[in-house]
């Protein structure tokens, strides 16, 4: 149920009227399990108003040994997920998502990634196809990942520049003192922007390769959906698709 308590849910057309209807009213109502693949799931099946279907699915990278050092090489995922994958360039993707009017996101950190899809009912066995497409099978071009790189760094570059920036550092250092390795340590201004300039395409493919897929994880769906059809199609599209990393 963690991952329902960042979602939102629009009240009943036949049963509210007052607002959007809280976590502990639809905790009850939840169908929960485990896939195969070890992915724990969180299915609430409402009617809405807006007739559209949440899903999000989080997936872990590994235990902290499995990473020591390695997450760095997640820093540039975030600038480039979702977008081209094997079948699709980044412009049909794009064009494809609006066709099925869906919202598709993808948020990664130096311990995973969290895949986001908004979509009405209708469209939402292509969507979820697609959404699932753009983590399973994605295609990371190489004059993207420059771009994205340079605005990034030029980002960082502003921010360092910030009077603020070296309290809110000095604050950040103390609260998250792990060792450099673990991915769980703060990094400064300067160490981020260090890390980016040193990192190349080719290790952040290797990055995805290595800790990208299931074996840990949760997914939640809040919705009109027939909960075990919508489980079952997820188990079928991340078949085989499970992370190197135990």
């Amino acid at each position: 149920q963690a991952l329902l308590a960042g979602m939102t849910f629009p009240s009943e057309p036949a049963a509210r009227g007052d607002g959007p209807v809280t976590l502990d009213e639809v905790t009850g109502k939840s169908v929960n399990g485990r896939l195969a693949n070890g992915i724990d799931y969180s299915i609430v099946s409402r009617k809405t108003r807006s007739d559209r279907v949440q899903i999000k699915l989080q997936l872990q990278w590994g235990d902290l040994g499995a990473l020591d050092g390695r997450w760095r090489d997640a820093d540039m995922l975030d600038a480039l997920l979702p977008g081209a994958t094997r079948h699709l360039d980044r412009q049909q993707f794009e064009d494809r998502t609006r066709v099925l009017d869906a919202r598709i996101s993808v948020t990664t950190g130096s311990t995973g990634l969290e895949l986001s899809l908004d979509v009405g009912r209708e469209n939402l066995d292509p969507a979820l196809e697609l959404a699932i497409s753009s983590i399973r099978e994605p295609v990371f071009p190489a004059d993207l990942f420059r771009e994205r790189r340079n605005q990034m760094l030029s980002r960082l570059r502003e921010q360092g520049d910030q009077p603020d920036y070296v309290t809110s550092d000095l604050v950040r250092r103390a609260a998250f003192a792990y060792p450099p390795n673990d991915p769980r340590h703060y990094r400064s201004v300067e160490t981020r922007i260090q890390d980016l300039e040193s990192l190349t395409l080719a290790r952040t493919e290797a990055f995805y390769r290595a800790f990208a897929g299931t074996g840990h994880g949760q997914l939640a769906a809040i919705g009109d959906v027939d909960a075990p059809a919508l489980v079952s199609r997820v188990d079928q599209l991340l078949a085989g698709w499970k992370s190197p990393v135990p």
